[in-house]
């Protein structure tokens, strides 16, 4: 029987392939799971209140209207090339395959770095549930490697299990996200609106990185990124023409209106809201709700917001493995035989145990400076992740041999070039050093880990070209 090399440079006889049983829900639901409204803002409220003050809340609108820009740019792309992978799929067939190759690289250490702050966001609300308040740094670490654990078995184990916990994500947040918000807003009222308004003062242009408003958007930024995962199960889509785009654009939607609606809410609710701007309140979460319920009410709230966080981390480490997943089916990693293997419920198991091992062993770099470190290397690579189709689509545009420019909309050339002025300022905004009193290493460590990150794909691309031509 005669065999041919397929376009991802598999024997077609061995080609592995996905069952096609998901439908526009999945694909929402994913995306929605993977940003998730209650991580969004709750992973950097604190953080957002004591840089910023309650002006912080701005931050999340103006990032939605941005974000909602590369959706866009991305609609058109979702719709020609429904493949796994999402957005790492379009950079390859757009510009070329190393484009596509260093897009999905960075796009993986994102992920995996990911990983690693989602579980350590998930444990500050998963100990006091244990009644460990006031957890030292040694048992967050602990904590965080039992989620990670957690996230790979259930990954691991089928699509079944996937489902149920995207699902459960979507209901944790309607009752902490939109039930929470509800409730305090219309019954726990303690400020009025004009504390919107506080902590926006503007320094000046030649000190904009510093201003609070532009900070309020670093922070932001972590809340509203990774909704083109909602392509990461393309070929797992019954209609995914039709339905993953739709899929990417809802997500981010329904998750910044979502995060926007419960911030404004709870930050009117917040009692002494100057003490928390003060950074006298440690956790002004647990602060706001001890004020107001009893502590089996807060005990419910925080069971809710886990269930959120750990949907949240099955959801990202399910994207993350299926890049892996497909860089490996293109044979475009080291070890790709091995990460391209399927297990007998057509899970790409050794891939998702990648995830896990290298998620858990960062770690090892845990502590307080290092966590804002890793949280803008993690937003920021979202950003740059982004920067690579939308770049790609002007130069798919301009070459005319991949994309025909009567097949996009008339608005898309529009919207691709605002959104590309958007990522190229928000991509520094992120990265930059705003705080000089910690080590210049952990102050300067985005940008350096950026650097090393590019590095170390030269070399792995290399290797990878190497081993193709023996």
């Amino acid at each position: 029987m005669s065999t041919h090399q397929s376009s991802s440079g598999l024997n077609e006889q061995d080609d592995p392939r996905l069952k096609r049983d998901l439908t526009l829900w999945n694909s929402f639901a994913l995306g929605f799971a993977f940003i998730s409204p209650i991580v969004a803002l709750f992973g950097v409220l604190a953080l957002g209140l004591t840089t910023v003050g309650p002006g912080f809340w701005w931050g999340f609108v103006i990032t939605l209207l941005g974000q909602s820009l590369v959706a866009l740019s991305f609609f058109p792309l979702a719709r020609r090339w429904p493949f796994e992978g999402s957005s790492y799929q379009w950079s390859r067939r757009l510009v070329s395959e190393g484009w596509g190759w260093f897009h999905g690289w960075i796009y993986i250490v994102t992920m995996v770095v990911a990983l690693s702050i989602i579980a350590l966001q998930a444990s500050q609300f998963t100990l006091p549930l244990l009644g460990i308040k006031g957890a030292s740094q040694t048992q967050l670490v602990i904590s965080s490697l039992v989620l990670i654990m957690f996230s790979t078995i259930a990954n691991a184990w089928g699509k079944r299990v996937l489902h149920i916990f995207v699902t459960l994500c979507v209901w944790a947040e309607v009752v902490g996200s939109l039930g929470l918000g509800t409730v305090l807003l219309f019954f726990y009222r303690k400020n009025d609106l004009s504390v919107f308004s506080q902590g926006l003062s503007f320094p000046g242009w030649s000190h904009l990185m510093y201003a609070p408003i532009v900070i309020a958007m670093a922070y932001a930024a972590w809340g509203l990124i990774g909704f083109d995962s909602a392509a990461s199960i393309a070929e797992e889509v019954k209609n995914p023409h039709r339905d993953v785009p739709r899929g990417i654009l809802l997500s981010l939607i329904a998750v910044g209106i979502t995060v926007a609606y419960a911030g404004f809410a709870f930050i009117l609710a917040i009692p002494n809201l100057q003490e928390v701007v003060a950074g006298k309140v440690a956790d002004p979460i647990v602060f706001t709700l001890s004020a107001i319920w009893p502590s089996w009410l807060v005990n419910a709230v925080l069971f809710d917001f886990t269930i959120a966080f750990v949907a949240c981390l099955v959801a990202v480490q399910a994207a993350a493995a299926r890049m892996i997943w497909a860089f490996a089916r293109d044979n475009d990693l080291p070890k790709s035989a091995f990460l391209v293997k399927m297990s007998n419920t057509q899970m790409p198991v050794n891939a998702v145990l990648v995830t896990g091992v290298i998620s858990s062993a960062l770690f090892v770099f845990t502590g307080s400076g290092i966590y804002i470190m890793l949280l803008a290397l993690a937003t920021a690579g979202y950003y740059i992740v982004f920067f690579f189709p939308v770049v790609g689509t002007m130069i798919a545009r301009r070459r005319g041999n991949v994309i025909d420019k009567n097949e996009l909309p008339r608005w898309h050339s529009s919207v691709n070039a605002a959104a590309l002025l958007w990522l190229i300022f928000m991509i520094p905004v992120i990265l930059w050093p705003r705080t000089p009193d910690i080590p210049w290493w952990q102050n300067w460590g985005a940008f350096t880990g950026w650097a090393i990150v590019l590095v170390l794909g030269v070399i792995v691309r290399k290797s990878v070209l190497a081993t193709r031509h023996k």
